[in-house]
């Protein structure tokens, strides 16, 4: 079985794209899950954009070829913001 990922994405309006902030897999993963949690950041589980994700070097923007499943991340995102 493969070890869990997480990536932890950050994106600011004045730049072209979101960029990698974090990234672990195995017990750094689970513990980035917790903090996320523990600290109100919202959480999305998706095995196949971590995966893609996490070819992505730490501070480099996400790929072009990225752009419209992150962008489906960040609705989700804002979707749950409104609901609170």
């Amino acid at each position: 079985m493969e070890d869990k990922k997480a990536v932890a994405l950050k994106y600011y309006g004045d730049l072209p794209a979101p960029f990698v902030t974090a990234k672990g897999k195995g017990p750094t993963a689970e513990r980035m899950l917790k903090l996320a949690r523990e600290n109100g950041v919202p959480v999305q589980d998706s095995r196949d954009l971590a995966q893609l994700l996490f070819a992505v070097d730490l501070g480099d923007f996400i790929p072009e070829e990225l752009y419209e499943l992150v962008a489906q991340l960040y609705a989700f995102v804002l979707e749950i913001q409104d609901e609170l």
